[in-house]
């Protein structure tokens, strides 16, 4: 198990310069109406992503560009294999807050979506950072502390451990992280 401190901050606070800051911050509103969208959206269904993402740019006050942006995300990956895959899925939770202690600190988060497929549970996690398809399983380990506490969390409650896995909303596919704990 990945110590608490290995946990990627969901906040921080870098010194950069001010266009890296200006990316940094527009991406962050590209995954944030991403994950609007997605919290809310039924795989089974084929949906008005234009409607939902003009409610998502609403409520988060987002800029034309950036919502240019999500739309091009949404529409590649809802039309991806690791999509159709959710369609079939029986989808439990999505932004399903976790909290619980561990070695004296406290783990918060929130999980993608959890959901189970062929009997299985699991984790999603999304991420909506550009990635070459090459190099899709090396990204997905940067994130495996992360998704070891969403697992931790889930094993708590459910008494199964969750396969987990890392969906790159702009390569439309899902990387599994193998479950060595």
């Amino acid at each position: 198990n990945p110590s608490y401190k290995e946990l990627p901050p969901l906040v921080y606070e870098r010194r950069v310069g001010v266009e890296s800051a200006v990316r940094r911050s527009a991406a962050a509103e590209v995954g944030s109406l991403c994950h609007w969208v997605l919290e809310h959206w039924d795989f089974g269904k084929k949906g008005k992503l234009n409607t939902a993402l003009a409610s998502a740019g609403k409520a988060l006050e987002a800029d034309g560009k950036v919502l240019a942006e999500a739309h091009e995300v949404l529409e590649g990956f809802l039309d991806s294999s690791a999509a159709r895959e959710l369609a079939k899925a029986e989808i439990v939770a999505r932004e399903m807050p976790i909290l619980y202690a561990r070695d004296g600190r406290v783990v918060r988060g929130a999980i993608d979506l959890l959901y189970k497929e062929g009997g299985k549970w699991v984790v999603a996690d999304y991420k909506t950072e550009k990635v070459g398809k090459k190099d899709l399983k090396e990204a997905a380990q940067r994130f495996a502390p992360q998704a070891a506490f969403y697992a931790e969390a889930v094993r708590r409650v459910l008494g199964e451990k969750p396969a987990v896995k890392i969906i790159f909303l702009r390569a439309g596919t899902a990387v599994e992280l193998l479950n060595e704990n």
